[in-house]
């Protein structure tokens, strides 16, 4: 729930692919004043950057490669309408879940329960 654990998310999967095939789903409550350049230029080069929750607005003035939606529901729909088979969606909000969530578990959870419903078709 911080950007520095969504920076190493990132870099572990860009071993196992090009960045370009990373969709992030982020956003809830931003808990740092603003957003360091080096973590807005990781995020520049990702395929897209999926924002829900109540930041999502104000993360989204960062960055060129974004969609908004209302919620990770929406957000899970959006990716899996973009995503092509090369593609990772990860959720790594970098931001609270108590706008939305219990708590970070909550999300998570339904997050699992999103993906693990839907089914590629490819």
């Amino acid at each position: 729930t911080n950007p520095h654990a969504t920076l190493a998310s990132i870099q572990q999967l860009s071993q196992l692919t090009d960045k370009k095939n990373i969709i992030l789903l982020a956003g809830g409550i931003l808990q740092v004043p603003q957003l360091e350049q080096d973590f807005i230029s990781i995020l520049q080069q990702l395929k897209t950057v999926i924002l829900f929750g109540r930041d999502a607005i104000k993360i989204a003035r960062f960055l060129e490669n974004t969609q908004i939606t209302e919620n990770l529901k929406l957000a899970v729909q959006l990716a899996k309408n973009i995503a092509s088979k090369e593609n990772i969606i990860l959720l790594s909000p970098f931001c609270a879940s108590f706008d939305q969530f219990l708590d970070y578990k909550v999300r998570g959870k339904l997050f699992i329960d999103l993906m693990n419903a839907y089914k590629y078709n490819y």
